[in-house]
């Protein structure tokens, strides 16, 4: 059968299945620029990948899989920044009544405030040791 038929056979798509080709996961014949799949090669491949059920009697003890990882264990972000249609979240109860981290606007931190620039040496041109400018 060509590839179309064997993909529909095991119920994936094309694409799943020239990926499987080329990790040469299951056996397959070439004739010219077409790859032919045997029926009773892809049962085989089948069977190789079958994971067989636990049994009734085997408990799993979920203490040692710990908690659910969580989302926020990347870096955090400054600022409050929310993807459209995400839920608003409630801050945490010992920031309630509280003002944000860090300076205001009002303390002069707006962007259209930037740094002195520093003093001119006598060859023309500006130094930029240790500055850098945004």
């Amino acid at each position: 059968m060509r590839i179309e038929a064997a993909a529909d056979y095991l119920g994936v798509t094309v694409r799943w299945m020239r990926r499987a080709v080329e990790n040469e996961l299951f056996a397959y014949h070439r004739a010219g620029r077409y790859l032919l799949f045997l029926p009773s090669d892809l049962r085989a491949y089948m069977r190789s990948i079958r994971v067989e059920p636990g049994g009734k009697d085997r408990t799993i003890d979920l203490r040692i899989l710990g908690p659910k990882p969580t989302m926020s264990g990347g870096p955090s972000r400054t600022g409050s920044v929310r993807r459209r249609g995400a839920p608003r979240r409630e801050p945490h109860p010992s920031l309630q009544g509280k003002a944000a981290p860090g300076p205001s606007r009002s303390e002069g931190n707006r962007p259209t405030d930037r740094p002195e620039p520093p003093p001119e040496t006598g060859s023309g041109t500006p130094s930029v040791q240790g500055h850098l400018w945004p």
